[in-house]
């Protein structure tokens, strides 16, 4: 929780409000198990809002001032936000955290009241990232491996697009595998997961899939390996940058963006849009839900129904092909 205790730190607030808040967000993790990406996401959009309005009013926030907040101040800071080309997804979830916030204020007893609920906003509706077809999941493998002039570089590309696609995983999830996480054997190919609210799951995982990731393992310089394993343990890393630490995200995003323009898709084809693609494929080639479910780490049905855009002719494909009454 270091970056989130610097951030509350340099909040201009008064010292109740940054004490709660703390709190809050500490509940967040290990209470709730929320995962760290998304603590500090709270913690980013109530600060947002916290050092806004005290400079909209003059003075440091207190837990006091909280009720006093009229419609006006929250439209003021609504009109910074869209001031600063914020792009409404953005805003609704700046929004809900602090509305989760206050919420927390109010259970703890510690404000009656606030008027944040008074602020409505029309639904966002966020657009799903289209799918790529599978001969196009595959080109992305090879174009990965070529967008890097080191060899261990290439083969790592190559594997970590193939385990988002192969397994349908997040790009945080992937970021997060460890080595000691990989499957032994060939007799058990199962990848444990660690997703949202630090809820594990086993994927399997095939083996054209494991077989690129162990290539690439064995590709890392050796001196590099050992350094990382003597470091860290069962907690070394899978997926590395150049200097031999765990890779940041933005790096892969690169990657997956240099595949879209030599691919000339659109800006929706993104590593959300692999897994995606990957939920596609499986529920087109007749997957139950309920299994991907299972295997996305949805925590409801409903999430991947939401999550899903199926061709709906290829749905009515696959129930002729396997529902026992189709050919009577």
């Amino acid at each position: 929780m270091e970056i989130i205790e610097k951030k509350i730190i340099t909040l201009q607030a008064a010292a109740d409000i940054k004490k709660h808040l703390e709190s809050f967000l500490n509940g967040l993790e290990f209470e709730q198990r929320k995962s760290h990406n998304t603590v500090i996401a709270y913690g980013n959009d109530i600060a947002t809002f916290v050092n806004f309005i005290s400079g909209h009013l003059g003075f440091s926030l207190s837990l006091s001032d909280i009720p006093k907040l009229s419609t006006s101040d929250y439209r003021a800071f609504l009109a910074f936000l869209n001031s600063e080309d914020i792009h409404k997804v953005s805003i609704a979830r700046k929004l809900s955290a602090l509305r989760t916030f206050f919420g927390f204020l109010k259970q703890q007893k510690l404000i009656e009241s606030h008027n944040l609920d008074s602020i409505k906003m029309k639904k966002v509706s966020q657009k799903l990232p289209r799918a790529i077809s599978e001969d196009f999941a595959t080109q992305s493998l090879d174009i990965a491996y070529s967008l890097a002039d080191v060899e261990w570089l290439k083969a790592r590309n190559k594997a970590f697009v193939a385990l988002v696609y192969g397994c349908g995983l997040r790009i945080a999830e992937a970021v997060s595998v460890n080595i000691a996480d990989l499957p032994g054997g060939k007799a058990n190919l199962v990848l444990r997961i660690t997703g949202k609210g630090n809820k594990e799951r086993l994927v399997p995982i095939l083996p054209f899939v494991l077989g690129l990731v162990f290539e690439y393992i064995e590709a890392i310089p050796k001196e590099m390996l050992e350094k990382l394993y003597a470091a860290n343990g069962n907690k070394t890393p899978l997926f590395l940058g150049e200097r031999g630490e765990r890779i940041n995200p933005r790096i892969m995003q690169r990657v997956v963006e240099k595949i879209r323009l030599q691919l000339n898709l659109d800006e929706s084809f993104t590593p959300h849009a692999l897994r995606h693609s990957f939920a596609t494929h499986l529920l087109n080639n007749g997957t139950d839900i309920r299994t991907l479910q299972e295997l996305l780490g949805h925590s409801s049905l409903s999430a991947t129904q939401r999550y899903l855009k199926v061709d709906v002719k290829q749905l009515q494909k696959t129930q002729e092909n396997f529902h026992p009454r189709s050919k009577s």
